[in-house]
């Protein structure tokens, strides 16, 4: 909320520069943090309309928000959601390098691999 906060205080600057940098970056902390972030958009509005400021991104984030929307971002397809089975990767400090010795128990010779 301190974050907010500040970027709040630089909206209701004088400097419009500052402040369309200022509307990006509470755009993009809204998407970050997701409905979480809806207590926030009272103030934000109030600051905007007070200063009669328009930001279309700002918009459509703050419409999503309200409706309780997935963000989806812009340069990426959409993808369905489905579950994934975990990737394997192997342990790097318990891969075996090289030819196994004929003294290595089965267990030394094939590398661990633990699921992510």
């Amino acid at each position: 909320s301190a974050l907010v906060h500040h970027l709040k205080l630089v909206l209701d600057g004088n400097n419009d520069d500052l402040r369309k940098e200022a509307a990006e970056a509470l755009c993009s902390l809204a998407h970050a943090l997701g409905e979480e972030f809806t207590i926030f958009i009272p103030s934000i509005r109030k600051l905007l309309v007070k200063h009669h400021l328009r930001y279309k991104k700002w918009d459509e984030t703050e419409n999503r928000l309200l409706r309780r929307e997935l963000f989806i971002s812009d340069n990426l397809s959409v993808q369905k959601y489905t579950q994934c089975p975990p990737d394997v990767i192997s342990d790097p400090l318990d891969d075996f390098e090289g030819v196994p010795s004929e003294e290595a128990d089965e267990t030394q010779r094939q590398p661990r691999s633990h699921q992510v």
